[in-house]
């Protein structure tokens, strides 16, 4: 259970965190719309399964770089900087995605729309760890809730385009126009969210020396593994839906909604039961229940029972993430920027091989046996969390 003194502690959502969630909820809208747009672009460029997955590698090398970069830049420059500079980075790695004319402009696109992503989410995530204190754990879970709600409606929209005879592209592309409104927003404050380590007065938005420890890196493992549960169900679930559930071809995009609807039901709900619940005990149940809904999705075929099994399956991951990467910083030691430099770099492989993965096996031996990693993946998480419990 959490403190009182905790519990009477009210979340501040001023401007510099309300803009970290607008944010965030941009990038949402490419992770949630980018498997049934990734589908629908594999059909408009003629392309196997395996190079359509391909992209999933080019986001895997935005992470990469964006993990690698991220800590460096935010030492020079500040945390307000690069996050503008992500924004823009991100723009346009979007706009190469959705309108490029073949895949070597699509892969680009994607690859810098992940670089300016995930430096947005690393970003923001250390920005909130430092700016809330003891209710990080509820603004980092409720920032994914937010992304994940507005990334709600990118699946739904692009189906609706789908079906109604309109391009996906213009769906998925208004990420770009919102990204510019959330920067007219955001103004010339940048020193909010931290500004260059450059004075003694400015060590408190910043790591202190150090290697990360032992408990990191079991933290980081965790996420590993649901980072590629997560992708792998974004970017596989509406070629599974089509393939084992007979879904259409807008519908099964539609219906990939559910697992992002409950993906921002489950983070807007851990933001408010931090306050009442342990996070780690939260966070434990939250890979079983993803577990058990999988099984259950993974072994129908009846319509009513894929969705429904699909929404407890985002239920369960919509709290891998945002309480992976707080908990995670919090066994840190004090090192928040190079702990989600770490992670950007970890999860990125793994967010980026697993539906590859998926994607090469699929075209050998179908959807559904090549689905088995997802199970794999979290009963590992699960071992590692129960094994190596962090104090909340």
């Amino acid at each position: 259970m959490t403190s009182p003194e905790q519990i009477d502690q009210k979340l501040l959502r001023d401007k510099p965190t309300l803009i970290s969630y607008a944010q965030a909820a941009c990038f949402g809208w490419l992770i949630f719309g980018s498997g049934p747009a990734i589908n629908f672009l594999r059909e408009d460029l003629n392309l196997s399964r395996a190079t359509a997955s391909a992209h999933s590698l080019g986001m895997t090398l935005g992470g990469i770089i964006a993990g690698l970069t991220g800590q460096r830049l935010i030492r020079q420059f500040g945390r307000g900087k690069l996050l503008r500079w992500a924004s823009m980075v991100f723009a346009i790695g979007l706009f190469l995605f959705c309108f490029g004319p073949n895949i070597y402009f699509t892969l680009l696109g994607v690859t810098l729309s992940f670089i300016g992503g995930v430096t947005i989410v690393q970003s923001t995530a250390a920005f909130l760890s430092t700016h809330h204190g003891q209710n990080a754990p509820a603004a980092i879970s409720e920032l994914h809730g937010v992304a994940a709600g507005i990334g709600l409606l990118s699946p739904v929209l692009v189906g609706l385009f789908v079906t109604f005879g309109f391009s996906w592209r213009l769906a998925l592309a208004a990420g770009v126009l919102a990204v510019g409104v959330v920067e007219v927003f955001r103004g010339r404050d940048l020193d909010s969210y931290g500004t260059p380590k450059t004075t003694e007065a400015n060590n408190m938005h910043h790591d202190v020396a150090g290697k990360l420890p032992k408990a990191f890196w079991l933290s980081c493992t965790a996420m590993i593994c649901t980072s590629a549960v997560e992708y792998a169900m974004l970017l596989w679930s509406s070629d599974y839906l089509r393939t084992s559930g007979g879904f259409a071809k807008g519908a099964s995009a539609i219906a990939l909604g559910c697992i992002v609807g409950a993906m921002a039901v489950g983070r807007l709900l851990g933001s408010v039961l931090t306050k009442k619940w342990n996070a780690e005990k939260m966070y434990s149940a939250s890979l079983l229940i993803a577990l058990i809904g999988f099984v259950v999705f993974w072994s129908s075929t009846n319509s009513v029972l894929l969705v429904s099994a699909l929404t407890i399956t985002g239920l369960g991951i919509a709290l891998h993430f945002p309480f992976g990467i707080e908990r995670a910083i919090k066994v840190s030691a004090g090192r928040p920027d190079k702990a989600t430099s770490r992670i950007a770099i970890a999860t990125a492989l793994s967010s980026g091989i697993a539906p590859f993965s998926i994607g090469i096996l699929a075209d050998h031996i179908g959807v559904r046996s090549a689905f088995l990693v997802v199970p794999v993946a979290l009963v590992v998480a699960i071992i590692v969390v129960l094994r190596n419990p962090v104090v909340r």
